[in-house]
């Protein structure tokens, strides 16, 4: 018996139980009796989001999930390219200079604001075309890193490293450079270890985790989620963002309860990180940079010496250090529990937080806007909202062609696959059309 096969019996003997007809869970589900039909007979194989849907509305606890395929009939994962480093040789700096760079307050200064720059950068632009900003910069801090004499500068210099590593990471995973990423990430976590900051370094597990969950690998991602709650040292923003992706594994799975329950506590942890902490007036001078050296005796400053002021230039009005994980989502948790609910098959209810989430979002963050608007459109598409679903996905879609972002991608892949059932709905035609030639064309990459 064929796995699609199996998920057909078990469709039907689900659909009996709770006394639906086939006409019935086909209205409830969005789709053709038809359509149904074939699938409960195994001539056809079911959808990812299907099994979720169908694992809502007959309440089957994530059963029918677990038995459908979890790639797309027809759709293969993407190879990983291998990853590549093309940078020509470049000349680098005396001992003497790079021992003076770390030692200098300016240095750091204007390496934070070189950061802060790169990033917002990141926000609009293709990661080929960031990926050559911070490769640069790397090559200094890792050769100021090895120069590094004095254990306070090395500490300061390894968490700042650690940072340009950790976004080099996030940067790799929107190029399509799964391995490449995760080897990133870990030495991201090394360095913040180095500094003396193992609340950065449990960031890391979220960030692997992340990684695990659009690979669709849900325990994988669980698994590593519980490693950072578990981490003694993680902030609450870390323990928030972790539960998101704990939310997200379980999300997958078709675990409801648990997945509402991790998204509950992520929204506590990450109201209590972000409520204002007092500065004293003896340190407002001192916050002037990412990375003065800690005042002696402070028992709160980090080994790493991250004391931390408002940012100038592009990061003014942001808060003290740079914030790890999403900068650019206003309402986070509204964004994520949507993602999940579609996971879990109740589209409606996802689409009306994801239109909440996307409202809070700048237009100026385009990676972001495009990533969820797809997502949104994707609720509204399960939903049967095919009008509003066909409006968001064309401004996802012009928004994603200048970001040549994998994750962006990948749900624009599946938007594709669902729309095609959608035959006798015009717009939805039309939109096929337009998202098959942009990904073929290599439009969006």
């Amino acid at each position: 018996m064929t796995q699609h096969e199996a998920f057909g019996i078990e469709l039907r003997r689900r659909r009996n139980a709770a006394g639906l007809s086939l006409q019935g869970l086909a209205k409830e589900l969005n789709y053709s009796k038809g359509h149904l039909s074939k699938i409960e007979t195994g001539a056809k194989a079911p959808t990812p989001q299907l099994a979720r849907q169908a694992d809502a509305v007959l309440s089957a606890g994530g059963e029918l999930s677990r038995l459908a395929p979890q790639t797309p009939v027809g759709h293969p994962r993407q190879a990983v390219p291998a990853p590549r480093h093309e940078a020509p040789p470049l000349p680098r700096a005396r001992r003497s200079e790079l021992e003076a760079a770390t030692e200098d307050p300016a240095v750091a200064q204007g390496l934070r604001l070189q950061f802060d720059t790169i990033r917002d950068l990141g926000k609009r632009m293709s990661p080929r075309l960031v990926q050559p900003m911070l490769h640069g910069s790397l090559v200094s801090l890792r050769d100021m890193l090895a120069a590094a004499g004095e254990a306070g500068a090395k500490r300061r210099v390894a968490l700042m490293t650690a940072r340009f590593v950790e976004y080099a990471g996030w940067m790799a995973q929107e190029a399509g450079r799964r391995e490449e990423a995760v080897a990133l990430t870990l030495e991201s976590a090394a360095l913040a270890e180095l500094a003396g900051d193992p609340g950065l370094a449990a960031y890391a597990l979220v960030r692997r985790a992340e990684l695990a969950m659009y690979a669709g690998a849900a325990q994988q991602t669980i698994a590593l989620a519980e490693r950072a709650l578990a981490d003694p040292h993680a902030t609450a923003r870390v323990r928030g963002l972790a539960e998101h992706r704990l939310a997200q594994g379980f999300a997958q799975l078709g675990e409801e309860a648990r997945c509402r329950a991790a998204l509950e506590r992520a929204a506590a942890l990450l109201a209590e990180a972000a409520a204002p902490e007092p500065v004293l007036p003896e340190e407002t001078l001192a916050r002037a940079t990412m990375l003065t050296p800690p005042a002696a005796g402070r028992a709160d400053v980090p080994a790493s010496g991250l004391v931390v002021a408002p940012a100038r230039g592009p990061a003014a009005g942001r808060g003290v250090a740079p914030v790890v994980g999403s900068s650019t989502v206003a309402d986070l948790d509204a964004v994520v529990t949507g993602w999940c609910l579609y996971d879990l098959g109740r589209p409606a209810e996802a689409a009306r937080l994801l239109e909440r989430g996307l409202a809070g979002t700048s237009p100026e963050a385009r990676r972001a806007r495009a990533l969820y608007g797809v997502r949104l459109a994707l609720a509204h598409e399960a939903a049967g909202e095919l009008d509003r679903m066909h409006e968001v996905a064309l401004e996802s879609l012009d928004t994603a062609r200048a970001l040549g972002s994998d994750t962006v991608r990948s749900q624009l892949r599946n938007l594709a696959w669902m729309v095609q059932r959608r035959h006798s709905h015009r717009p939805s035609r039309d939109l096929h059309v337009e998202i098959t030639a942009a990904l073929q064309d290599g439009v969006v990459d």
